[in-house]
């Protein structure tokens, strides 16, 4: 048998003492503790898994009288259990403590929680992105900033083959708009004011275009609705998350960059 040894099982048991003067077991009762009224200590504790402990295997309980508590038998004895009534003239004290530290270490927990983050912590791809922009970052004759993208690691191998599902994309797209003419003529409105604005310019048709060792990412469009818009409701979406080949993507291979708006409290 197993015992799980503690400094104090629990408090005194019973809470105090009980007099015996007008109740008392049978005088043939062999009882476990003679002295089970008398407030004391809790020595052992034993599982429920002991339940073999029962006299016989079996439950056996023996309710004398409504002021006595029940007896339940056991190898080593009757053991009283239950409630018994409170003595009359017993006090109750009831007492609630609460602990805390010093003054000192209370205070020091307080500003740390309401302390503000000086400078944000960044993760490595975060720093990795900042170091690439610094590095690759121009202007044009305009005065725009122009940067190379931030590439991960292995970022060739990520990209690999993504023109089959371009093209299939724009199967599907090409079939839409030919059902839809007012769809098709907002759309080539759009991708045309791209071109007005150099957004985009044309490299050729479909067959003159050569990789030619390149890493070369198509990537698929689809129309996006905002019928609320006064002047444009018809826009195209570029979609960075299409999956290559490699089932990887455009935005999966590129570096996340931090966050660069100023906080709410700034």
């Amino acid at each position: 048998m197993d015992f799980l040894v503690l400094g104090q099982v629990t408090a005194d048991q019973p809470s105090s003492s009980l007099p015996l003067t007008n109740w008392a077991p049978p005088s043939g009762m062999q009882l476990a503790d003679p002295e089970f009224n008398v407030s004391g200590p809790i020595d052992l504790v034993l599982g429920s898994q002991y339940f073999h402990i029962l006299d016989g295997g079996r439950i056996q309980i023996r309710k004398l009288d409504s002021a006595l508590p029940a007896f339940v038998n056991t190898v080593f004895g009757w053991v009283a259990t239950g409630e018994s009534e409170w003595p009359k003239n017993k006090t109750v004290v009831n007492c609630h403590l609460a602990t805390t530290g010093t003054l000192d270490t209370t205070m020091q927990k307080f500003w740390a929680i309401e302390e503000m983050i000086e400078k944000p912590i960044r993760s490595q791809e975060e720093e990795d992105c900042e170091q690439h922009f610094q590095a690759t970052k121009d202007r044009d004759s305009t005065g725009r900033y122009i940067a190379q993208y931030p590439k991960k690691i292995g970022f060739h191998e990520k990209i690999c083959d993504s023109r089959n599902t371009a093209l299939r994309r724009f199967d599907q797209l090409d079939r839409r708009l030919g059902k839809d003419p007012n769809l098709h003529r907002q759309y080539s409105d759009f991708l045309q004011e791209y071109l007005d604005m150099g957004h985009m310019k044309l490299i050729g048709t479909l067959q003159d275009i050569k990789d030619e060792g390149r890493t070369v990412c198509y990537l698929p469009h689809h129309p996006a609705f905002k019928k609320t818009s006064s002047t444009t409701k018809v826009r195209v979406v570029f979609d960075g998350s299409a999956k290559t080949s490699t089932g990887s993507s455009l935005n999966g291979s590129l570096l996340t960059c931090p966050v660069i708006q100023d906080d709410l409290l700034d």
